[in-house]
């Protein structure tokens, strides 16, 4: 089952205000999303899947990375330092190995997200069933969970 559109605004509200708090369950996973300060000055939605962000995720490749964690690709080197190589080595005559060398790139995978639609795009792509449990304080039900009377808690409790 997926979120519908309506859905989908609703938590793009949420999370683009301070403090914002939405969960999720994808494929198995509960996803907690969470708008809260990660620099100085500067917020971001912070993932923690099963309630628990570990460190780990952003160093070994496992499935957690992979689903929700927002990879970043870079060169290796900075622009400056790519333009002084190819000068050392010939500009346009430079071999084809020193020239992939040179503009080779890194992926870093970090905690946060920076933009909603990012993170929506990335989690459409990476995971097949996507279901929203609650946005803020107002938790959503589901079709096919069983609902509990406030007769069946009170029996239930006493």
């Amino acid at each position: 089952m997926q979120i519908t559109k309506e859905q989908w605004t609703k938590v793009e509200a949420e999370l683009s205000r301070i403090y914002g708090y939405v969960k999720m369950k994808c494929d198995g996973y509960e996803l907690t999303l969470e708008v809260s300060p990660v620099a100085a000055l500067q917020c971001g939605i912070v993932v923690y899947v099963n309630g628990q962000f570990k460190g780990k995720w952003l160093i070994e490749d496992c499935e957690e990375r992979r689903r929700f964690l927002r990879p970043v690709e870079r060169f290796l080197w900075g622009t400056k330092q790519r333009a002084g190589f190819l000068k050392i080595y010939g500009g346009k005559r430079a071999p084809k190995k020193e020239v992939e060398r040179i503009n080779e790139k890194i992926t870093a995978y970090y905690s946060h997200w920076t933009s909603v639609t990012a993170l929506r795009r990335h989690l459409k792509k990476n995971n097949h069933d996507i279901q929203l449990l609650s946005v803020g304080e107002e938790v959503i039900a589901l079709p096919d969970q069983a609902r509990a009377t406030s007769c069946e808690l009170v029996s239930a409790l006493g």
